[in-house]
């Protein structure tokens, strides 16, 4: 995929940035880090870059004709937060406003259940061993591996209502629960 970072600017404001100086195409940050900076150094010659992605420093370029500074700021992705949600879209034309159209119905969904009110606890990673075509595919088989492959996770669902919705951009997936603590009433993914 495209290196991106996606930030929350001093103002509070979310943005991301292809994840490459302007300058040498170098990586600015490391490509699943996390943590809290103020401004990103380019390790190979020193650009910096503000965290709304203006060009703040670049050394021993004032004699070069015509640069402008302004010029050279990071290339914005489109990012549009709903709750806890951060929404980006790669595509060099994407507008913010489009994205929160184009997940509108994700946004009311987890409104409506009460998840936008859920805060960040921690980053967790989960290395697969295999094609992402192949895991993402698991995910849009309408829970048909559930009952055999999490036993566990089907005594707390009721199977016979669990429902897949797949659009071009996302896909919901729905089942009641039977009590359990964890799953609840209803359980969305």
């Amino acid at each position: 995929g495209e290196p991106y970072m996606v930030v929350r600017d001093n103002e509070g404001t979310i943005r991301a940035f292809f994840n490459v100086c302007r300058h040498h195409a170098a990586q600015l940050t490391p490509l699943c880090g996390q943590g809290c900076v103020d401004k990103f150094v380019c390790p190979y010659h020193g650009w910096t870059y503000g965290l709304d992605g203006r060009l703040t420093k670049a050394l021993r370029l004032k004699g070069i004709k015509e640069f402008k500074a302004k010029d050279f700021g990071l290339k914005p992705i489109a990012a549009a937060e709903f709750g806890p949600l951060v929404f980006i879209n790669l595509n060099p034309d994407a507008k913010k406003d489009q994205l929160r159209e184009n997940f509108l119905e994700v946004h009311n969904i987890l409104d409506e259940r009460q998840f936008n009110d859920l805060s960040w606890v921690k980053r967790v990673e989960y290395p697969m061993e295999c094609n992402w075509k192949v895991f993402v595919d698991n995910y849009l088989d309408g829970g048909y591996h559930v009952e055999h492959l999490h036993p566990a996770l089907t005594d707390n669902l009721d199977i016979s209502s669990y429902s897949t919705k797949v659009t071009p951009l996302y896909s919901i997936q729905e089942a009641a629960g039977v009590g359990d603590v964890r799953v609840g009433g209803h359980a969305l993914y």
